[in-house]
C-alpha cells in the first residue's frame, strides 16, 4: 500500500508539474494570437489562406489562384507574401488575405491599430497604392480605404510599417462592421497607372497605438533568440531599429 500511495503522490506531482508549465505557454500563445493577423505562410510557394481574380488588361501575380510568398526579400523567416500587380484602364483585380484559421481560435484582436511592414525593389508612389477593405467574422466589409491617406511613397529597398488607425474604416455592409474581429484584409485596384508594381508584405497585426509609420534600410542584419532556443526574429538580412521590435513566435 506505501509503494502504491508513493506512486501516486508522483504521478499528481508530474501533472502538476506538466499543467504549470503548460499552462502559461497557453496564455502566452493566445495573447500572440490576439495581435497577429498574419505571420508567415506554411505554404513554400503561395499563401493557403489567401485569394485573388483579376479581369484583363489589368494583372495580378497569382499562383493557382493564391498571392505567391517570397522566401528570399521578407522582414521575418521564413517568408512574405508577395503583391504583384498592374492596374490598367477598364481592368480591376481583388487580392483576398484571410487569418489564418484553427480550431477554438477566438477571433477577436486586441487593439485600435492596424499595422503592417511592406518593401517594395522600387519607389510607388502613394498615389499608385492600392486602395484597402476590412471583413469581419460575420462577413460585413467596409468601404474603400485608399492607401495613399495612410502612407507616403513607399521607397526603394526599405522596410516601411504602415499604421492604419481602425475608425478609418466605415461600414459598407448593411449591418454594424467589427474591426476587432478581423477575418480579411482585402486589397484592390487604385489608380489605373499602367505601370507593374510589387509590394512585398509581412507581420501584419492589431496593435494599440505605439509609434507612428517606421521603417528599416536594407542591408544590415540581426538576430534574436525565443525562448524556445533556436534563432528567430530578423535572420533575413534586415536589421531592427532601436524601436522597431517585429514580432517572431516558436511553437
Amino acid at each position: 500500500m506505501g509503494l502504491l500511495a508513493g506512486n501516486t503522490r508522483n504521478f499528481l506531482v508530474r501533472c502538476l508539474v506538466t499543467v504549470l508549465v503548460l499552462v502559461p505557454l497557453a496564455g502566452a500563445d493566445t495573447a500572440y494570437y490576439r495581435h497577429v493577423f498574419f505571420d508567415n505562410s506554411l505554404t513554400r510557394d503561395a499563401y493557403f489562406y489567401s485569394s485573388g481574380k483579376v479581369s484583363k488588361p489589368s494583372a495580378l501575380g497569382l499562383i493557382n489562384g493564391k498571392l505567391p510568398v517570397d522566401s528570399k526579400t521578407l522582414l521575418t523567416p521564413p517568408n512574405a507574401l508577395r503583391l504583384d500587380w498592374k492596374s490598367a484602364e477598364g481592368g480591376g483585380w481583388d487580392a483576398r488575405i484571410d487569418v489564418l484559421r484553427f480550431r477554438n481560435r477566438d477571433l477577436r484582436f486586441v487593439g485600435s491599430n492596424l499595422y503592417f511592414w511592406c518593401y517594395s525593389p522600387e519607389t510607388i508612389p502613394a498615389s499608385d497604392l492600392p486602395i484597402l477593405r476590412i471583413e469581419d467574422t460575420n462577413s460585413e466589409f467596409s468601404g474603400p480605404l485608399a492607401l495613399q491617406s495612410v502612407s507616403g511613397d513607399i521607397p526603394a529597398a526599405k522596410w516601411i510599417q504602415l499604421k492604419i488607425p481602425l475608425d478609418k474604416f466605415f461600414a459598407a455592409s448593411l449591418h454594424t462592421l467589427e474591426p476587432h474581429r478581423l477575418q480579411s484584409l482585402i486589397l484592390s485596384q487604385g489608380t489605373a497607372d499602367g505601370a507593374s508594381h510589387i509590394l512585398l508584405i509581412d507581420e501584419i497585426k492589431n496593435r494599440r497605438h505605439r509609434h507612428s509609420n517606421r521603417s528599416i534600410p536594407f542591408g544590415c542584419r540581426t538576430l534574436r533568440r525565443c525562448g524556445c532556443g533556436f534563432r528567430c526574429g530578423l535572420d533575413s538580412g534586415f536589421p531592427a531599429v532601436a524601436t522597431a521590435k517585429p514580432e517572431s513566435h516558436c511553437l
